[in-house]
């Protein structure tokens, strides 16, 4: 199909698709082609929109999902750390059990408040998707922000209590490779904290059409 006339985006190909459905059946009688000739077009459009419909479906529940897994951290986060602290305040505590229970006592050290300060970002790519990965350093999370393709300000991609966060976002042209730049600030209780994270890049796979 000539790119020219035919919508680039997923949502803008859905609407297409839709009206083709609804109103080929009008144009061919006036055009004289046959139902037989038009019948393969049709049943191709009503596959890719069942398609799309339970693709739409899917990353919806996805979503419920990974905000239910979030809350979720967010709500263990507190309890647990109380008792960690309770644990490692005890006098009866040793290194034995610290490694147990995989608890790393972090130095306070002008190194370590330094890196406390500002998260790194370290960025791959993963089936349909952006991996970033961070270092809380006992923060909250982080406030993750996003520059891709052609856009020109960074905005919001979401908050993150744990790492690795995943940006799931299709690329703005589906066929093809976007270049992507993200950097992210520490929060405390939803607020940033601390000083803006440098900026890393990468070259996001195209996305299936």
């Amino acid at each position: 199909m000539n790119g020219d006339w035919f919508p680039t985006t997923i949502e803008g190909q859905a609407t297409w698709f839709r009206n083709f459905v609804a109103n080929h059946a009008a144009i061919t009688t006036v055009t004289g082609i046959a139902a037989d000739d038009s019948k393969a077009a049709v049943d191709a459009a009503g596959t890719w929109l069942a398609a799309n419909t339970e693709v739409v479906r899917l990353s919806a529940l996805l979503d419920a999902a990974y905000r239910t897994q979030q809350n979720a951290l967010s709500a263990a986060n507190e309890p647990v750390r109380a008792l960690v602290r309770q644990v490692k305040a005890s006098p009866k505590v040793t290194p034995a059990l610290l490694t147990l229970l995989d608890i790393a006592s972090t130095p306070d050290t002008a190194a370590a408040r330094t890196d406390a300060e500002k998260p790194v970002l370290t960025l791959a790519q993963g089936p349909g998707l952006v991996d970033i990965r961070f270092v809380k350093h006992g923060r909250g999370g982080i406030r993750l922000y996003c520059k891709r393709g052609t856009e020109t300000a960074f905005t919001v991609v979401g908050t993150y209590t744990a790492s690795p966060a995943h940006d799931r976002r299709p690329n703005l042209l589906p066929g093809q490779a976007e270049h992507r730049e993200y950097y992210a600030w520490y929060v405390e209780y939803d607020e940033p904290v601390g000083t803006q994270g440098d900026t890393a890049g990468i070259a996001a796979a195209p996305t299936p059409g």
